[in-house]
């Protein structure tokens, strides 16, 4: 309720000073405008979007977080066992590569280790009515392309690197890891883990330049 009292000099009535009614001061400056109330009731001011940024009020974007890395591209199918299977395979690889993005050069390199590998697997590790394996990846950091191929054949198994015999080319014996070891980066071979046989591995690194015992191929 507004208190009044009689001005003296005239008949109106007018609200007395100790009034509880609110009286309100308004501010204006450059930023914003703040009111101010002198009754217990807040209003709280209108604070612009550079000051909300200012004092932290303003949500920023979520960090973008990167995705994941693709899988390493890999080949993998199984042959038969034979001269056909190992030409299968290399056909079947040369086109796969095809659609990497890889050099002239590296396709042909890689396709001829395929090749080279699958036809030491029907030559010496052939066993009736068993088929061989054939696994190639490309992986990028660094960008190398490793080929394995796994054999069922557990009692011949082929030399070590260093110690292939360094037959003429004409001879049947230790050419195609000659052509291998002369190709690959690094290559070995290991016992098949999941039962009798081995699988000899080869890598190459990718947009190399060949130097002599790193990629040429053996001078007949």
């Amino acid at each position: 309720m507004v208190r009044t009292f009689r001005d003296p000099g005239s008949d109106a009535v007018v609200p007395h000073p100790s009034s509880s009614r609110p009286t309100h001061r308004v501010h204006v400056s450059s930023h914003t405008t703040h009111v101010q109330c002198s009754s217990r009731t807040s209003v709280e001011p209108s604070v612009p979007v550079v000051r909300r940024a200012r004092l932290g009020v303003m949500h920023s974007s979520p960090p973008v977080s990167a995705p994941p890395l693709a899988p390493s591209p890999a080949f993998r199918a199984s042959f038969p066992s034979s001269p056909a299977g190992a030409r299968t395979a290399r056909r079947a690889v040369a086109v796969w590569l095809s659609g990497r993005g890889l050099s002239t050069e590296d396709g042909e390199a890689v396709t001829l280790l395929v090749a080279e590998l699958a036809s030491n697997a029907v030559r010496h590790g052939h066993v009736p009515g068993r088929d061989f394996r054939l696994l190639l990846r490309l992986s990028g950091r660094p960008e190398v392309a490793r080929v394995e191929i796994t054999d069922t054949q557990g009692e011949r198994l082929p030399p070590r690197p260093g110690d292939v015999p360094s037959a003429p080319d004409t001879a049947e014996g230790g050419r195609g890891l000659r052509l291998v070891a002369a190709l690959a980066t690094r290559w070995d071979w290991q016992p098949r883990p999941d039962g009798p046989g081995k699988t000899v591995w080869a890598e190459y690194a990718l947009g190399r330049t060949p130097g002599p015992g790193r990629g040429d191929r053996p001078v007949p």
